[in-house]
């Protein structure tokens, strides 16, 4: 008896990022279609991220403001797979922590920076997590399923608080 069953998905995206004065935009878009099994396979990731920098000197304080909404499955066993499967996602894109996987999630996050120096950057974060279809699961990186959606009555799955304060050394390191 084989574990895991052979996937066959396909991904395409389109990406549109810019600096426009004081805003600054990254907007990231992915499909994905295939099949496992006998189910098909129908997918889609979608991020927009727009900030603005209030003073383009001193401290240089900056808003943020991200939505990401990822696909999940409607119904199990319904031969229709909608929950996405992201291949190399780096989980600091969903908060800090570090503890979601772009797959069945929906997430806002209000974010603040400032640069007291040039090389000294103090990063706030709050982020706001639900699942976007109730009927599928929980996922950690890099796609492991980590609570059915059985276990879990309410969309609404935790909020998150990220502080990162970084210190450039020089090019190549920082603390």
């Amino acid at each position: 008896m084989c574990l895991y069953e052979q996937e066959l998905r396909h991904s395409v995206g389109i990406r549109s990022f810019n600096v426009k004065g004081r805003w600054k935009y990254n907007t990231e878009m992915i499909l994905q279609w295939g099949e496992r099994a006998d189910s098909d396979v129908f997918a889609f990731d979608v991020e927009l991220d727009y900030a603005y920098t209030f003073v383009e000197r001193g401290w240089k304080p900056q808003l943020d403001l991200k939505f990401d909404i990822s696909s999940g499955d409607d119904q199990q066993g319904d031969a229709q797979i909608g929950t996405s499967n992201p291949m190399f996602v780096n989980p600091a894109i969903y908060s800090l922590a570090g503890v979601n996987t772009p797959a069945n999630i929906t997430s806002l996050h209000p974010n603040f920076t400032i640069y007291p120096t040039a090389r000294l950057s103090i990063y706030v974060d709050y982020a706001f997590f639900y699942r976007t279809k109730q009927n599928d699961g929980l996922y950690t990186p890099p796609r492991f399923l980590t609570r059915e959606a059985g276990d879990i009555n309410t969309r609404h799955i935790g909020d998150v608080f990220g502080l990162q304060i970084k210190y450039n050394i020089n090019r190549n390191i920082s603390f």
